[in-house]
């Protein structure tokens, strides 16, 4: 073999060698790349997963319905009531006079008023409790809008659209007031005593408050309920919904409740006589593009269809002045009146 020959074939053998040698660096260098890959693939679509179940997580958070009060049955707290309590009557926004059980109602019923401004000026009776409290679709601390002199002539949780525009600031007081649930008011009640009424006068927040607390409306199966309500599209709080033809009726219906009556100033002077008569004088002539400010409210009576209970219970129940002014009539004071001792 010659010089020039031996230098050939060892650079042929080197030249192998090498090429070789890189194609091994090569193919590891690609498995280990490809290695790496599926990790950060791996990482990647763990925290795209991550990602989108927290996401998924913050939608069924903010999805869940803000008005909803589930009541868990292990952690109600009930009233602890005489036992022999036989009703509880509920007035919600009852102001200084509420209503409480009459003579010929129910001698062991006991009231429940819901007042969150003037509670402390509501005269003693021995068959009424009273709830410093606003009934809000949560619980905690709310602003209550004041209108009016005396004490409050009205109050709600919502702005009255006449005292709305910067003209007007001053024109009503704030109240910062504690509120509770509808529900929690109602589930509050020992199961064992029936709810025969309940009467509300929100200034604007009832129909709110009624369809926040249904659940346990309907739970409790409530014979008569009575309710404020606004009257031809008429609107005289902001952004609350409390019109008779386009909240109520539809709603109460829904929810196995008839309209008896619709009555206007005082629960004694009837304006409608049912919802057929309510339709044809109000709910056919009104149109819902056109809702503006005004005052034309009423109180609706509502009775439970298949009730022989709603049918028989009385919608209207004395004041407590009302009583006071009947046990003054036999020279017996409120302070002085005795109930029987079978009941409390």
């Amino acid at each position: 073999m010659t010089k020039s020959t031996f230098i050939f074939a060892a650079n042929v053998l080197f030249l192998i060698i090498y090429h070789s040698v890189m194609m091994d660096v090569y193919y590891m260098k690609s498995d280990d790349m490809s290695a790496i890959n599926n990790i950060f693939a791996s990482d990647t679509a763990a925290a795209t997963n991550d990602k989108n179940n927290s996401k998924s997580d913050e939608r069924d958070i903010f999805s869940e319905d803000k008005d909803s009060d589930v009541i868990d049955d292990d952690n109600i707290t009930y009233w602890d009531l005489p036992s022999n309590v036989s009703s509880i009557i509920l007035n919600i926004g009852s102001h200084k006079d509420p209503i409480v059980p009459g003579p010929n109602n129910d001698e062991c019923g006991l009231s429940i008023a819901v007042e969150p401004i003037v509670h402390s000026e509501i005269e003693a009776h021995p068959q009424l409790h009273v709830i410093p409290a606003a009934i809000s679709p949560t619980t905690g601390i709310s602003t209550m809008h004041v209108y009016g002199d005396n004490g409050g002539v009205s109050s709600s949780l919502a702005k009255s659209i006449q005292f709305a525009s910067s003209d007007n600031v001053g024109k009503s007081n704030i109240r910062l007031v504690p509120t509770i649930t509808m529900n929690q008011l109602l589930s509050s009640v020992p199961p064992h005593i029936p709810i025969n009424y309940m009467m509300t006068d929100m200034q604007g927040y009832d129909h709110a408050a009624v369809k926040s607390g249904m659940k346990e409306i309907i739970r409790r199966q409530i014979p008569v309920i009575v309710t404020e309500v606004t009257i031809g599209g008429l609107c005289t709080y902001e952004g609350v919904n409390n019109d008779l033809c386009y909240h109520w009726i539809p709603m109460m219906a829904q929810h196995g409740y008839y309209l008896d009556k619709v009555t206007r100033h005082s629960l004694k002077n009837i304006w409608f006589r049912n919802a057929k008569d309510a339709q044809a004088k109000i709910c056919q002539k009104q149109s819902a593009a056109k809702v503006k400010y005004g005052f034309n409210e009423g109180n609706a009576v509502w009775r439970l269809m298949n009730s022989t209970i709603a049918k028989k219970m009385p919608y209207i129940y004395p004041t407590v002045s009302e009583e006071k002014a009947r046990y003054e009539t036999m020279d017996v004071t409120l302070h002085n009146v005795t109930l029987p001792v079978k009941c409390f």
